[in-house]
């Protein structure tokens, strides 16, 4: 896709930050986790600094949804990307899937992590995103819950504005939503979010066309 006809557009940039060790073992059944080493967490902070620092980005701003348990276990790392002025939200206590948990839980698990959260870190925590986007844009019991804690929401699709609109307009939660675009690469069926496990799978360019298609759709391109 040719680029110089797109107009610059701001991106905002987003981290989930989950110990994947801890959540797979938690999966299993077995409370036999290993410890990440946090000189590597350290390193891969430093990468994501490094590159903003390499592209002239050093004074943007990243939001890190962040584990509830990734925080206690790693609880200086967490402060060190507050204390860089980079904002802290929430990505559940545990990277439990929201659909699986009942308004209920959700209302009493987020509360938790929120505390921890702003405890640790010495911040606000104003937002929320559903671990692996676990809450369809229909389920308003479960959003309901999410807003009772949170101030805004990153963790459903749309593909173009239009379609974000009508949902707003018809939502009955007062919610704000920041949506990561879904986008049809090559079919119709090939559906494409922007970052992700699609920047480890295929290549960038298919990321990157995914971001000019929500520029396109009105959109505004939130990567993860």
């Amino acid at each position: 896709m040719n680029t110089a006809k797109h107009k610059k557009q701001s991106i905002h940039y987003t981290v989930d930050l989950e110990d994947f060790s801890f959540d797979l073992c938690r999966a299993l059944g077995t409370t036999n986790v290993p410890a990440l080493r946090e000189e590597s967490l350290r390193k891969s902070y430093q990468n994501i600094t490094d590159l903003l620092t390499d592209h002239n980005l050093s004074a943007a701003k990243i939001t890190f949804f962040c584990t509830g348990v990734m925080a206690e276990r790693y609880p200086d790392l967490v402060r060190a990307i507050a204390q860089d002025g980079h904002e802290i939200a929430c990505h559940g206590n545990f990277h439990d899937d929201i659909f699986r948990m009942s308004p209920e839980e959700i209302y009493t698990s987020l509360k938790i992590a929120k505390r921890k959260l702003g405890e640790i870190s010495n911040t606000e925590i104003r937002g929320f995103r559903a671990p692996r986007f676990s809450v369809d844009k229909y389920d308003y019991e479960r959003l309901d819950a999410i807003s009772q804690v949170f101030d805004y929401d990153s963790s459903l699709h749309f593909g173009n504005g239009k379609e974000l609109q009508e949902w707003l307009e018809n939502c009955p939660i007062q919610l704000r939503e920041f949506p990561v675009p879904e986008q049809t690469i090559f079919s119709s069926k090939f559906k494409v979010k922007i970052g992700g496990s699609y920047l480890k799978l295929f290549p960038v360019s298919v990321v990157k066309n995914a971001i000019y298609k929500a520029i396109e759709n009105n959109l505004t391109p939130i990567l993860y």
